[in-house]
């Protein structure tokens, strides 16, 4: 029951503040989905198991960063922004050929926390695990895969309890540092093209 409930809570939530930020009108429907995160080795693991495994057991380096990224913070506006600063300022954009040897290859967040580069779904989901592990509840932030003005991207939206708009968090193709409620509201259009799977620890969401 429990879970039949935060389902139906989470798509009418997906729904209502989409229509409210005019994203899309189609409807959402939760699903299972596995992304190949090593081409080489032909591994896959599904979109929300990815997220689950390391928050559920978090490197304690990192565990110790996502606290740091809390001090001096008022609300998660604040929290998400120290985040994504953090990862921007640490990371450059490198290939996955060029930084494993591989047409395509997810790291988990520690590796592109150690080796301070990687492409879009490594940076972006090093954001997205510090963010969980700094406290932002995982309704108000989703990783989503989907295409883009710059090919297909891996990037994070962030729901502000402050806006009430949707705001993308992302630290490679279109990387915006400034503070939340300076920002306009994320929307598909000339940047952000379509979504194809929206993601967090519990749930994957796609439009019908």
């Amino acid at each position: 029951m429990e879970n039949e409930i935060s389902e139906k809570f989470m798509k009418k939530f997906i729904e209502d503040t989409f229509k409210l930020n005019d994203i899309s009108g189609r409807p959402w429907i939760r699903t299972l989905y596995w992304w190949m995160i090593d081409s080489t080795e032909r591994i896959s693991q599904r979109l929300d198991i990815f997220l689950k495994n390391q928050i559920d057991n978090p490197n304690k380096e990192l565990a110790k960063v996502a606290k740091d990224m809390r001090k001096g913070t008022k609300n998660f506006d604040e929290v998400i922004i120290n985040v994504l600063r953090y990862v921007d300022a640490r990371c450059t954009f490198i290939s996955d050929e060029k930084n494993f040897g591989k047409v395509d290859y997810w790291a988990n967040a520690y590796e592109t926390w150690c080796r301070c580069a990687d492409d879009c779904d490594g940076q972006n989901a090093l954001i997205y695990v510090l963010a969980s592990l700094a406290g932002i509840p995982y309704m108000n932030l989703w990783s989503v895969v989907g295409d883009t003005a710059n090919g297909y991207h891996y990037w994070n939206i962030y729901f502000s309890p402050k806006t009430s708009k949707w705001h993308s968090i992302d630290s490679t193709y279109y990387a915006d540092l400034t503070d939340i409620d300076k920002r306009s509201l994320f929307k598909l259009g000339e940047k952000y093209k379509r979504i194809d799977f929206m993601f967090n620890e519990r749930f994957i969401w796609k439009q019908t």
